[in-house]
């Protein structure tokens, strides 16, 4: 059996289905992600959803879902529901869903009477194809099986409402072209054996995805069919159809299913499934360029992300790291790497970005030992940036006459608390935030590390003093021995002492700015009042601010996103701090932590970490399904734990 096999308890259970995902996703940027029930909630789930650049820079949902129905006996079994509003679930029967599995492919077997079949899901991985396998297991008489694709050809940010017409539909070898719109988008559906196709298009109005009600926005949208396609099948009948953006020879469609399957590794352990999860993150376009996928299914590129991602998701294969290094490299813009980038527009608005990259180089460095390669190679990319924030740069960014970096400017929020609700940051952090700083004095240290083997005297003199002196401007700008912890922020005239987890850099980076005793009373704070089974708390419980669930309206959520919500990725840094304070006998602590978020990768997204969880018990998943920095960090504890073990 496979680790990711469902269990009978939650198979008999539709909500535990409807409330579970699958995702499937390829090096393309394409996706299939849909409930475990087979039924789209979200107005992001799709059966084929691909980048079609010469139309949007987002993804599109070109197909939304195929109604499967087997008719047996003269009756109607569904293997998938679509809902409409006023509670409406077509169609009204739905087979038993007898077993189900993820891995190495997306696999149901269903029962309807006596009858029983199995659907496999399959996405290749060298093109935007997706293809079904029904395998027709026992049936005493033979069967129908029915199957109406539904499109939505529309931006998966977005939702459609016919405004532009219906799209054309054609026939191609074995079964169907759908063409909508300019340029042109066209979706082959192609059978192993030809398909008795009824045309009749129709678009089906009111469909409704009930995550959207619930987040606050629109939830109904129309989707096109094209008529339906009828198999007549026999015991023992295997049927294979391709969804695909080119023709191909039907004849091939099971070989090339078959070739794929072989080519895909059974998940088996914890570990496994992490490593699987973290290359659905690695994007690698035609052009050999390589990003990250902040998470799914609605993230993009984002820089901060990347780079805190990059280590964990390259501990399998670490070039990874130089690939997507010298992809961003082009984008530095007066020492920032963008945050966001879209089709060539970048957003420059994180102070911390550039300073995730010295801490990914430094990983890639320390794993490699190439120090003096490395500098040769991104040396000046790590001067630039340093010399950049010196002398000041965009969104006040400068470095002070005392060595700490200063940033911010009113309504903009630079560090990754950048949640902004009607305008205003909902934690600015202007100032001397306490993280930032710390990611400034290790990038420095670093830089001297690197200069040092390279033999760079130059550059070793021009900074050997600022790296000095930082530790002792940063202990009494951050600390205070009434507190016994770390300043989350520091203004001349404030210094706010909430609770919240960015301290645990200054103890977590490579190169600290504060002593032992610090150190052991920074890691405690955290565990005492942040730590919980899904992550760090982003703000103490005890805190009038605080907010215990991440639900509502968009602005309802930005309130809460960072004043209390859980974040699994900050259990990387917290584990590594911990190890540091505790050394040996924090082991087994660490060991716990990784053990509980285990059963993290059945209770949302099946196989995958999602991004945010409540603050309150029973931490209730939030946010994106899939999120890379959350299975990078997990990825990053087992490696320090074996490392010490």
């Amino acid at each position: 059996m496979s680790y990711l096999s469902l269990n009978s308890d939650i198979l008999s259970k539709k909500t535990e289905l409807m409330n579970k995902e699958v995702l499937m996703t390829n090096p393309l940027g394409c996706y299939y992600n849909t409930t475990l029930y087979q039924c789209n909630t979200r107005k992001y789930h799709g059966a084929l959803v691909a980048p079609q650049k010469q139309i949007s820079p987002d993804n599109q949902v070109l197909l939304s879902c195929i109604s499967e129905v087997v008719v047996y006996k003269d009756e109607q079994y569904g293997l998938n529901s679509m809902l409409f509003t006023n509670s409406v679930e077509l169609p009204e029967h739905r087979a038993v869903i007898v077993s189900a599995d993820v891995s190495p492919t997306l696999q149901y077997t269903y029962a309807c009477d006596e009858m029983k079949i199995r659907k496999s899901v399959l996405l290749m991985q060298d093109a935007v194809q997706l293809i079904y396998c029904y395998q027709v297991l026992e049936t005493p008489l033979p069967i129908v099986l029915r199957l109406n694709p539904f499109f939505a050809f529309r931006d998966v940010h977005g939702l459609n409402h016919d405004g532009a017409g219906l799209p054309m539909v054609r026939n191609t070898s074995n079964g169907i072209k759908v063409i909508k719109g300019f340029p042109a988008d066209v979706v082959f559906l192609q059978s192993s054996q030809p398909p008795m196709f009824t045309y009749l298009p129709d678009s089906w109005h009111n469909v409704y995805y009930p995550c959207e009600e619930s987040r606050g926005y629109e939830a109904t949208e129309d989707l096109f069919t094209p008529g339906t396609m009828e198999y007549a099948l026999h015991n023992g009948d295997i049927l294979y159809l391709s969804v695909s953006l080119s023709e191909m020879e039907p004849y091939s469609i099971r070989s090339r299913f078959n070739k794929e399957l072989a080519h895909r590794r059974d998940v088996t352990s914890y570990a496994s499934c992490l490593q699987k999860a973290a290359k659905q993150f690695v994007i690698t376009e035609k052009d050999k360029h390589t990003y990250i996928k902040a998470g799914f299914p609605w993230f993009g590129t984002w820089g901060r992300d990347t780079f805190i991602s990059l280590p964990g998701i390259s501990l399998a294969q670490i070039d990874i790291i130089p690939r997507v290094i010298d992809t961003m490299k082009h984008s530095l813009n007066q020492g920032l790497f963008p945050n966001i980038s879209v089709e060539g527009r970048n957003s420059y608005n994180s102070v911390d970005t550039s300073l995730w990259f010295f801490w990914t180089l430094q990983q890639y460095a320390d794993s490699t030992r190439y120090y003096k390669r490395v500098w040769h190679k991104y040396g000046s990319i790590c001067k630039d940036i340093l010399n950049n924030y010196r002398n000041g740069t965009f969104y006040s960014i400068r470095m002070d006459d005392n060595g700490l970096l200063w940033q911010g400017e009113e309504g903009k929020a630079l560090t990754w608390m950048d949640a902004i609700v009607d305008g205003k940051p909902v934690t600015q952090r202007k100032g001397y935030a306490v993280e930032v700083n710390a990611l400034w004095y290790n990038a420095i240290t670093f830089c001297i590390e690197m200069a040092t083997y390279a033999g760079d005297e130059k550059f070793i003199k021009e900074w050997i003093d600022i790296a000095e002196d930082i530790p002792m401007h940063f202990q009494s700008t951050f600390w205070n021995d009434d507190y016994g912890y770390l300043a989350d922020c520091v203004l001349p005239d404030y210094s706010d002492f909430s609770i919240r987890p960015n301290m645990i850099f200054a103890v977590s980076l490579p190169y600290s700015p504060i002593d032992e005793h610090m150190r052991k009373a920074v890691v405690d704070k955290v565990k005492d009042e942040l730590l919980t089974s899904r992550g760090l708390r982003t703000l103490s419980p005890t805190d009038t601010n605080y907010h215990p669930h991440c639900q509502g309206s968009q602005a309802q959520r930005d309130l809460a996103y960072h004043q209390g919500t859980v974040w699994p990725w900050l259990l990387g840094p917290f584990v590594e701090a911990y190890l540091k304070v505790y050394g040996f006998e924090g082991i087994s602590f660490a060991r716990s932590i990784y053990a509980d978020m285990e059963s993290s990768l059945k209770e949302n997204c099946i196989g995958t970490v999602a991004e945010i969880y409540d603050g309150d018990e029973p931490h209730t998943p939030r946010g994106a399904v899939a999120q890379a920095w959350s299975v990078a960090e997990l990825l990053r504890i087992k490696n320090m734990i074996d490392k010490l073990y």
